[in-house]
């Protein structure tokens, strides 16, 4: 039986969770993440942070599904310390979607959100990585069988790399594709 409807039966509201429109989301941890060989660079703090939180935020949505949820942006810095920029009662206090997950240096992105800490990552907001990053502005999918491709085709700016846009093959069900 799914969660939902579990929910539903016991007569909880589902969690209120402030999504960004689809075409809105990113998450500079979540693209780095899905990418084995730019995740093993990481520094091991940053690399145990992430695990933690995706390990504390799975515990959370199942032992409290109806809890309250912040949209972030939750920056992570180069030692692996977080920082919530939303005002909300804290990095593990709450479920965080995950576009709010982003690397300091990407505070630059987020208009009030400039990083309270300071590492190397975001002393200046400026990272030799970050600068040489292409960001394609096509629409990429994410299939089930584990590829994705661009709505770009070979004129994609980035076919290793970030898109501006992402979604999920059939969000609920696979796409004929798949």
């Amino acid at each position: 039986m799914g969660q939902a409807r579990l929910r539903r039966l016991r007569g909880e509201k589902p969690r209120t969770t402030p999504r960004l429109a689809e075409r809105d989301r990113f998450s500079s941890v979540g693209d780095v993440v899905k990418q084995p060989a730019l995740f093993a660079e990481l520094p091991e703090p940053v690399r145990a942070t992430i695990g933690d939180l995706m390990t504390h935020y799975i515990g959370l949505n199942r032992t409290d599904p109806t809890g309250p949820a912040c949209g972030g942006p939750l920056l992570i810095h180069e030692n692996g310390s977080t920082e919530c920029r939303a005002g909300c009662p804290g990095e593990l206090a709450v479920l965080h979607v995950p576009e709010a997950l982003q690397f300091c240096t990407f505070a630059d992105r987020f208009h009030d959100s400039l990083p309270e800490q300071s590492c190397s990552w975001c002393d200046h907001l400026t990272n030799p990585l970050h600068e040489q990053l292409v960001i394609c502005p096509g629409l990429q999918t994410d299939h089930n069988d584990g590829t994705q491709e661009c709505d770009l085709g070979t004129a994609c700016q980035a076919p290793n790399g970030l898109h501006s846009l992402a979604r999920t093959c059939g969000l609920f069900a696979p796409c004929a594709r798949c």
